[in-house]
């Protein structure tokens, strides 16, 4: 989901999904947890990547299904 970099020790960390925890062993403690970054001091923090966030589809916006013909579906004279 997103890269942080901590210029203290100079460590990457990603947080893959929402509940992803991750921190850096320095004195800032860096933390990455979803979307949200913290630290002791967030002038230590870079922010490498940022996730990409799609529009969701409201109720009843997305494309109407087609209906396949089957056999039971039609007569055969």
């Amino acid at each position: 989901m997103i890269t942080v970099r901590c210029k203290k020790c100079n460590a990457t960390i990603t947080s893959l999904h929402e509940h992803d925890y991750k921190a850096c062993g320095c004195s800032n403690q860096t933390y990455v947890k979803g979307d949200i970054i913290g630290g002791n001091n967030l002038d230590h923090i870079v922010q490498v990547n940022t996730p990409r966030k799609e529009p969701e589809l409201k109720l009843g916006t997305e494309a109407p299904r087609k209906r396949k013909t089957r056999l039971i579906d039609v007569d055969i004279r």
